[in-house]
């Protein structure tokens, strides 16, 4: 039985300040996501070669690998609050910088990769920390809700940043646009100042010396110990063979159906439109907490939906859209009910850590999974990934829930009030 960390006093809880707090990062988010449409646009129309782009999302990608197993140990050890602050600080700054060199004259296309280097070491010391004051802030048997609201509105940023980025570049210089990012910057900081952000008890945080390596192998060990391995390793699973499959879209769409460019932007636009309903569906339910099956019927429901893609015939490419818009809901389903079950379950303390090491992993198993269906393709053909990557994500998974204990996985949650329905088929008793 997994038994999830003991809840912060729900006077401590600051629901208010977090909703302050969400709804000014949302607006920075938004902002920075304009510019950074802005830059890759600038980018390809400024150097001619492909490898400028292929560089420049390596040069914000790599830091964001690199210091996340570190991030998630100093996110576990110092004020998170501080943290929150330091890692917008530097983002607004490099990003000024920036500007001044475009003002100057002096830009180069290196003073580019290290500003994208900056702002990815950055986020990925924000990232745990921002999963963690959610949790220090928000009731348990509200996160969901709070995890489904974030995913909506940043798959509304997916859809509406283009457009603006577009009118951006169209009436501005790319110094210019680069204001946005530091304008919207400014009220998130003036909220985190204000807002008071709840410390973990000091039960919770007695060692105050950072061991990284020892830090980061009791958080493996406390995974092992609670089996929470295979639940994040079923995720894993499910990511590593779906997700690349989103990005050889375009050759699939353009080589095997003949389509244009406008029906790709139209299919991203419907699998958004799934995405969003699918958040909005979880919102609706009351101190809804998911269930590990819940997940797991989720993930097989996205293995098998995008495996139906290859029986579209070339003829038939108008049936992307109801397909689409299947496999946007289902990935909102697994994202929000997974980030949301963790966070219930890692105990508080050791949340930066479990989710910076689950982070890596990801993000440093995607680019060797697009190499090796790249090659595939090469070799075989684009249409014929679309064939593979799903069955062998589904014979493992039922691997996964046949010989590991997987389905057997429970946890107590004292998160919800005793007059209030257990909405968790998983939930044991207290007793």
């Amino acid at each position: 039985m997994i038994k999830n960390s003991p809840d912060l006093d729900s006077n401590q809880y600051n629901l208010k300040g977090y909703i302050s707090i969400f709804t000014s990062q949302q607006f920075s988010i938004f902002g920075s996501a304009i510019v950074q449409f802005a830059l890759i646009w600038w980018l390809s129309t400024a150097y001619t070669e492909t490898l400028v782009l292929s560089l420049a999302t390596m040069a914000g990608l790599l830091p964001t690998i690199l210091i996340a197993p570190f991030a998630g140990v100093i996110c576990d050890r110092w004020n998170r609050k501080k943290i929150l602050l330091l890692t917008d600080s530097f983002q607004a700054l490099s990003t000024l910088a920036l500007i001044l060199l475009f003002w100057f004259n002096v830009v180069e296309l290196y003073h580019i990769y290290i500003l994208l280097g900056i702002r990815g070491l950055m986020q990925g010391l924000q990232m745990p920390a921002g999963i963690s004051v959610m949790s220090s802030m928000v009731p348990s048997d509200k996160i969901t809700k709070f995890n489904s609201l974030n995913s909506m509105l940043q798959a509304l940023s997916y859809l509406l940043s283009p457009a603006f980025g577009a009118i951006a570049v169209s009436n501005f210089d790319i110094a210019t646009i680069y204001w946005l990012d530091v304008f919207t910057f400014i009220p998130a900081a003036i909220v985190l100042l204000k807002v008071s952000i709840p410390s973990l008890p000091k039960s919770l945080n007695e060692k105050s010396k950072i061991n990284f390596i020892g830090d980061i192998k009791e958080s493996l060990i406390y995974l092992m110990e609670k089996k929470l391995f295979w639940l994040i390793l079923f995720f894993a699973l499910a990511n590593i063979f779906i997700n690349p499959l989103f990005s050889l879209l375009p050759k699939l769409i353009s080589d095997f159906y003949q389509a244009s460019a406008y029906f790709y932007s139209f299919l991203m636009i419907i699998v958004h439109v799934g995405y969003i309903v699918a958040t909005i569906l979880i919102m609706q339910k009351k101190n809804y907490i998911p269930t590990i099956k819940s997940i797991v019927v989720n993930c097989f429901g996205l293995s098998i939906t995008t495996l139906l893609l290859y029986f579209i015939p070339s003829n038939g490419k108008w049936l992307f859209y109801p397909l689409g818009a299947l496999v946007g809901f289902f990935i909102a389903l697994v994202d929000v009910q997974f980030m949301s079950l963790l966070q219930v379950v890692i105990p508080k303390e050791m949340q930066g850590r479990i989710f910076s090491t689950f982070f890596t992993l990801i993000k440093s198993l995607l680019p060797l999974a697009l190499i090796l269906w790249g090659v595939v393709a090469d070799s075989l053909s684009i249409h014929s990934i679309y064939l593979l990557s799903p069955v062998i994500s589904l014979i493992l998974m039922v691997l996964l829930t046949l010989f590991t204990p997987l389905l057997k996985l429970k946890f107590e949650s004292s998160a919800i009030p005793d007059d209030e329905p257990k909405p968790m088929e998983e939930l044991a008793s207290n007793s």
